[in-house]
């Protein structure tokens, strides 16, 4: 009995070993006739049309090949194909899909919208020309370039002034290098250096680092380049035939031409101070409105209420960032939308001529306005 006893226990212990048997095969089978198991990688071995090799349908929430994603992942990282329908642009290489995280300056564009990022520090407009700083290092500059005004030389740039037919940047130091039209000495300046510069058509200025007296070169037809007033300034613009420099405390003083009163200055205290060719603004400090003087056409001189962290006029037309980051312009339209700014954040400005660049919360550049000469087409 003792006997039997055992061998019906080796009898369970067969039947057990069957079962588990049973269990380890249960994959290998296709049930559903399509030529894959649940081992072979059929994710749903009760459907024919689902398995490794089918055709998967975007869009229609069921994963037809099995491969995790509703599309064709070929590489693993999530998204599917363009060819199936998905936004990968590239489905060999897994750091590459639609809303991948795109390293700026590579060539490679990870995020496939098209272009690969260029973001900037720095950007500044001249008449028909734009220069900017892209954070690899550098210099940057398209548009018009007859004189070289586009075509900066090698070195680090931490501020920039364009003319119309000059270029005009500060290195480290403060020292500063001009190149393109050398009429009227405007790419010779002084041996000092600068804590900022500006230019407009024909002339630049500077402030003087330590002293903060304000040097200018370049045309001189109105007096725009002197006799300048003496004592230390804190900032100073260029514009058309005329300068004006704001006195620590916000005070502003302006010489050169004055046919629209564009350098003679309302009473208050201005930051943001900035001249073209026949208008000055300013935002006043105690209450951030934008105020502008000189000339009147096409409603320059009735900037928008509300209030502003930074402002720059071109030729006929001024744009100006809230205390929000957005942009509003004001003054001519033109014919390539002069005023048309773009919506967003935006944390600097730049305006000359008759085209407006702006650089984004996130580096990018955005330029708007008349581009015939390429100087609205960002690289």
């Amino acid at each position: 009995t003792d006997d039997d006893d055992a061998t019906d226990d080796d009898d369970a212990t067969d039947d057990d070993d069957d079962l588990a048997d049973d269990d380890d095969s249960a994959g290998a089978t296709d049930d559903d006739g399509d030529g894959f198991s649940e081992d072979e990688g059929d994710c749903d071995d009760g459907n024919s049309a689902i398995n490794p090799s089918a055709t998967d349908i975007v869009g229609d929430g069921i994963d037809q090949n099995c491969d995790g994603v509703d599309g064709f992942d070929g590489d693993g990282d999530g998204a599917a194909a363009e060819f199936s329908g998905g936004d990968d642009c590239d489905d060999g290489d897994a750091s590459i899909y639609g809303g991948a995280p795109e390293i700026s300056w590579d060539g490679i564009d990870q995020d496939c919208d098209g272009s690969d990022l260029h973001d900037w520090t720095l950007v500044v407009t001249g008449f028909q020309h734009t220069c900017a700083v892209p954070t690899t290092g550098g210099l940057m500059c398209w548009g018009k370039n007859d004189d070289g005004q586009a075509s900066p030389p090698s070195g680090t740039f931490v501020a920039l002034a364009l003319g119309d037919l000059h270029t005009c940047g500060l290195d480290a130091a403060g020292l500063a290098t001009c190149w393109g039209d050398p009429s009227d000495g405007r790419t010779s300046p002084p041996s000092l250096a600068f804590d900022s510069i500006h230019s407009s058509y024909h002339h630049t200025c500077g402030v003087a680092s330590g002293t903060g007296e304000v040097h200018c070169w370049g045309a001189d037809s109105y007096g725009e380049t002197g006799p300048i007033p003496a004592g230390a300034f804190e900032a100073v613009t260029a514009g058309g035939s005329h300068t004006c420099a704001a006195r620590p405390g916000g005070a502003v003083e302006c010489w050169g031409w004055d046919l629209w009163d564009q350098a003679s200055p309302p009473a208050g205290n201005f930051d943001s101070l900035d001249a073209d060719w026949g208008q000055t603004c300013g935002i006043d400090q105690a209450t951030q409105a934008l105020a502008c003087w000189g000339q009147s056409d096409y409603g320059m001189l009735s900037p928008p209420a509300g209030t502003f962290v930074a402002s720059d006029t071109g030729d006929t037309h001024t744009c100006a960032i809230d205390t929000l980051g957005a942009i509003e312009c004001w003054g001519n339209p033109g014919g390539g939308g002069m005023l048309n700014a773009p919506s967003g954040s935006f944390q600097a400005l730049t305006a000359a001529g008759q085209h407006t660049c702006a650089l984004r919360d996130d580096g990018a550049i955005e330029c708007w306005g008349v581009g015939s000469e390429g100087e609205t087409t960002v690289p």
